[in-house]
Formats: C-alpha cells, sequence, structure tokens
C-alpha cells in the first residue's frame, strides 16, 4: 500500500459504517457519480455496489491512479482521471453526482470550483473536518 502524502492532505476512508452513510445520502443506481480523490477505493467500492451507470473517479495522485486502474481494470463502468480537481473540466459531464471525502487543505477550493460548476451536477455528497464545517457556521 502507498502511505498516505501530507502535501496532498490525504486522509483514506476506512469506516465502512461511514461509507454507508455517505451513499445513504443519495440514490447511486443508475446514476452518473463522480468521485473526488477515491484513494484506495474504499468508498468506491460501497458505491460499486449500488450499480452506478457510470463511475468517474478523479484522483490527483499518480501513484494511486495507476493503483485504481489496475484495481478497477475489469469495470467498464470505471473511468478514472490523474487530475487535479481544482483544474478538471466538468464540461462534458450532465447531471453528475459528486461524492468525496475532501482533502482538508483543500475543502474550501474544492466546494467552490463545485460552485462554479454546478450547472454539470445534481447534487454533492462531501465529507469535510470538523474544523471546515465550522468556518461555514
Amino acid at each position: 500500500m502507498i502511505s498516505p502524502k501530507k502535501s496532498l492532505s490525504q486522509n483514506f476512508l476506512k469506516d465502512k459504517n461511514i461509507c454507508k452513510k455517505i451513499i445513504s445520502q443519495t440514490n447511486i443506481k443508475n446514476n452518473t457519480i463522480l468521485e473526488i480523490g477515491p484513494g484506495y477505493g474504499f468508498l468506491t467500492d460501497f458505491i460499486l455496489k449500488e450499480k452506478p451507470q457510470k463511475f468517474i473517479l478523479v484522483e490527483k495522485d499518480k501513484k494511486i491512479s495507476e493503483f485504481l486502474r489496475i484495481k478497477y481494470s475489469k469495470n467498464s463502468n470505471v473511468i478514472i482521471y490523474n487530475e487535479d480537481i481544482l483544474k478538471f473540466s466538468f464540461k462534458k459531464f450532465n447531471n453528475i453526482i459528486v461524492i468525496s471525502n475532501l482533502p482538508y487543505n483543500i475543502s474550501s477550493k474544492i466546494i467552490l470550483s463545485l460552485f462554479k460548476n454546478s450547472k454539470h451536477f445534481k447534487e454533492a455528497i462531501l465529507m469535510i473536518q470538523k474544523e471546515m464545517a465550522l468556518k461555514f457556521d
């Protein structure tokens, strides 16, 4: 396994109860899902069990993207982009559901980017750290 990089504020989700809570917030079946920063795919695996029509993974870390390409190579519904979500073009997508356990150090930038691109998705399910949530209070 690849260790989390502090420079990318990586914190890999490993709690199945949190994963179940996240996916219970939306209807995944037959929808197009975009996951920001899937890490090793722990939450991704839960999402896949719900049978999305198309599943887009955007992972900035090159080594993790390569890991994900191998892990999901047999699943034709999974599309992996090795890109920075802040530079990602949402223009080719419509009516998507965004799901993410956001990295703390760029959470606000990602949320602002999502607002700017909101016409391309119908909802966003985002897990953020308590400290970030308190800034919105």
